[in-house]
């Protein structure tokens, strides 16, 4: 079904994860217009931040919005928005104007297979769920592809820069974070312990100290802690995971009152530079 999957169909994902993040030539990007909607299909997403198209390491074509930051002749930390499996950046638009006006050059993609991203080979909407396991673990050349296009930039500080992943974009987001040296502090929305392939305890207790706010949705505040005390027993109990309690159930959680003063609040502590 998706050409460029079928050949790695006998992988177990850990591979294909692995094999997804090894060294590859720079992504490039380039302005893009909003586009028109194909024939009977969806409408493009409408966006505040500026439209862009990314090259992934596989010749994939993403859609994407930057936000770029406000100061001028300046190098703002970077946010790279990561969202769940099915949805697309559309809902993190909130988070990206937020972050934005926090003093962050802000970007969101549409993963392969979702939102403007989507193409006859690559649909999720269309995958089996085996399909959709490799898919996911394919994603992370996605989010290579978006870190390399934010370092390209000449606003952008080349090794600042945060991931911020929603409910199941938090396990991809997290693998990611363990494996790029430029990645300051990780936020994951809430997060579910494993799904599609990943186990995001795991790579919690892997991450090594990187500070790390999870905003846990109502029902997951306990889930949310657990992973909190078992990443900090696995790292000699340094304390470098946060939990902030949201009050809408999972989901639900992107339209929390308190997410984007919580989210954007942590991240300026955390990783913008301290006025003197």
């Amino acid at each position: 079904m998706l050409r460029a999957l079928k050949t790695a169909a006998a992988l177990p994902l850990a591979l294909l994860a692995a094999a997804a993040l090894s060294p590859a030539a720079p992504s490039q990007a380039a302005p893009s217009t909003a586009g028109s909607a194909s024939a009977g299909g969806p409408a493009p997403i409408v966006s505040e931040g500026e439209a862009v198209e990314i090259k992934t390491r596989d010749n994939l074509t993403l859609k994407g919005s930057m936000y770029a930051p406000k100061k001028k002749g300046y190098r703002a930390p970077a946010a790279l928005l990561v969202h769940g499996a099915g949805e697309n950046r559309a809902e993190l638009e909130k988070i990206g104007t937020t972050l934005q006006k926090r003093g962050f050059a802000v970007l969101s993609i549409d993963l392969r297979g979702h939102g403007d991203s989507v193409s006859e080979e690559c649909d999720w909407s269309k995958m089996s769920e085996e399909d959709r396991e490799r898919t996911w673990a394919y994603a992370l050349r996605d989010i290579a592809a978006g870190a390399a296009y934010l370092r390209s930039r000449d606003d952008v500080h080349t090794s600042n820069l945060s991931i911020v992943g929603v409910r199941s974009g938090s396990a991809i987001a997290a693998r990611y974070a363990k494996t790029d040296e430029n990645v300051r502090a990780l936020v994951l929305i809430a997060p579910q312990a494993t799904e599609l392939g990943f186990d995001l305890s795991e790579d919690l207790n892997e991450l090594g100290g990187m500070p790390t706010l999870i905003l846990a949705s109502k029902d997951g505040r306990n889930l949310a802690e657990r992973m909190q005390l078992a990443a900090h027993s696995a790292n000699g109990d340094l304390e470098y995971v946060v939990v902030k309690a949201m009050r809408n159930e999972t989901s639900e959680v992107l339209s929390d009152k308190r997410l984007g003063t919580e989210l954007g609040g942590w991240l300026k502590d955390t990783v913008l530079p301290k006025k003197r």
